[in-house]
């Protein structure tokens, strides 16, 4: 069935309304870049065709429609506004540079304002209808789907919050993803939790060491991420999009030759724009567990390679580096790993009753508390041993959700 074909006059069986959201999100998954602007208000007319209400078996689909044609068509108009901005930049003068103020005024003349910020505000609210939902569209789309979707939105509106409504933005969108890619959900596959992770720690490698430029670090669209050739995620730095599809590959050198062949059928399958990137496990597990300075550069600086090659473009991969990670920040001091040696009186000294329950352990009473650190202490040293973790004293003092989730699953 054709968008066109679309009737208006839907029976109400559960049946024929999942046929008809199976068929719509059919024609999306077709639709070309240059024709999102025209083909999704279609694909929207059709699905207010479409009777669903709260409690239907179809709703959460039917919500996870709208909110990724919401979600589109606020890419689309954000890309329109993004070029709108450019044409009206001062002689010299970066986007970034510009004053609040500034950004108002730009930001006031753009006829489409409106409707920039109702799609976003849209979208947010339908995704958070469709993670209560379960479904399955195409056999490939769930409501953990949606979940990363909806971080992801929170996340851009986090840039144009006041400050503290910010950081709770950003903290519900970290957790959303913690929670993504320490689930035990078999649907979410070991490739797809380590595109979660990568997109998680990147954008704390930017909150980290970055202040100059407006990184959001993305996971493809269903359109992006089903098609052949897949977009697993994008990071967008100050309006210029970097199309990615992650390998993660193991660095044992018997599998090498097995990843070479791999990477390079994957990179002849590509569009013209989109970039395959090997990375092991390894590499992105080490930005999460110990999140300091020489790790971050470190992933960003593989990431950097891979995106644009070693010489003679190697400028174009210190630019990208130095767009997350400021070069004042290569002179701050390196936290340093624990030792094993030193982690007990590290957790004696940083860890208190609020993270003793964030990790599930009982602490009503010194007994307790004394019981739960040496537990900690036994874990930690186990995993330190295995080199599955790594952390800083600072890391204990104001442990991150990533941090706690990895000692839960270890405890």
């Amino acid at each position: 069935m054709s968008v066109d074909a679309v009737n208006s006059n839907f029976p109400v069986s559960p049946e024929i309304v999942e046929r008809n959201l199976q068929q719509l999100f059919s024609d999306y998954l077709n639709i070309e870049p240059r024709q999102i602007k025209i083909q999704i208000p279609k694909l929207e007319t059709a699905l207010a065709a479409i009777h669903c209400s709260p409690g239907d078996k179809n709703f959460a689909e039917y919500k996870f429609l709208s909110a990724v044609f919401n979600h589109e068509m606020h890419l689309a108009l954000q890309t329109d506004f993004f070029n709108f901005t450019m044409k009206r930049l001062p002689f010299g003068k970066k986007p970034t540079a510009l004053s609040e103020n500034e950004k108002t005024a730009i930001k006031n003349e753009f006829p489409q304002v409106s409707e920039l910020e109702d799609r976003l505000n849209n979208s947010i609210a339908a995704y958070r209808q469709a993670i209560n939902g379960d479904f399955n569209l195409a056999k490939s789309i769930q409501s953990s789907d949606a979940m990363a979707l909806l971080a992801d939105l929170l996340y851009r509106k986090s840039f144009i919050s006041p400050p503290d409504k910010k950081i709770e933005l950003q903290k519900e969108a970290d957790l959303l993803y913690v929670q993504l890619f320490s689930s035990k959900i078999i649907s979410i596959n070991a490739g797809k939790k380590y595109e979660y992770k990568l997109i998680f720690a990147l954008r704390k490698i930017a909150r980290a060491f970055n202040a100059d430029h407006e990184i959001h670090v993305e996971h493809g669209l269903p359109r992006e991420d089903l098609r052949g050739q897949k977009i697993d995620l994008k990071i967008i730095i100050d309006g210029i999009t970097y199309p990615i599809q992650l390998l993660t590959a193991s660095d044992d050198a018997y599998v090498r030759e097995f990843n070479d062949e791999l990477m390079n059928k994957k990179k002849n399958q590509m569009n013209v724009g989109t970039s395959v990137i090997r990375l092991t496990p390894r590499d992105i597990d080490k930005a999460i567990a110990n999140p300091n300075l020489r790790s971050s550069k470190t992933l960003i600086q593989i990431i950097g390679e891979e995106l644009f090659g070693h010489s003679p473009v190697q400028e174009l991969t210190e630019s990208f580096v130095s767009s997350f990670i400021k070069e004042t920040s290569a002179k701050a001091p390196v936290p340093q790993v624990l030792s094993t040696r030193g982690l007990e009186q590290a957790i004696q000294r940083n860890i208190n009753v609020k993270t003793l329950v964030q990790l599930g352990l009982p602490a009503d009473s010194m007994v307790e508390i004394t019981t739960s650190k040496r537990t900690l202490v036994g874990v930690m040293k186990t995993a330190f041993s295995a080199r599955e973790l790594a952390c800083t004293e600072e890391d204990l003092k104001n442990p991150s959700m990533a941090l706690i989730e990895n000692l839960k699953n270890l405890l």
